[in-house]
């Protein structure tokens, strides 16, 4: 950053004052954004994991008696 440039961002920064525990709010905010996003791709892990092991019960399922290929004559 040129120093022209910084000496500007600084005295903008000194002329508003931001309100007591805007940070923190931010901070909060931020914390609450990740935590969705663990809980979200949890619940989506198990949606697959759920799915998976339905379609593993569906494939090896008992279907009854076994049914010969040819018929007898």
């Amino acid at each position: 950053m040129t120093d022209n440039f910084r000496e500007m961002l600084e005295s903008e920064r000194r002329r508003y004052k931001m309100p007591d525990g805007s940070f923190d709010a931010l901070e909060r905010r931020r914390d609450r954004k990740r935590r969705n996003r663990r809980v979200a791709s949890g619940l989506v892990a198990l949606l697959i994991a759920a799915a998976g092991l339905g379609g593993a019960l569906l494939a090896f399922r008992d279907t009854g008696q076994p049914k010969p290929g040819v018929s007898p004559s």
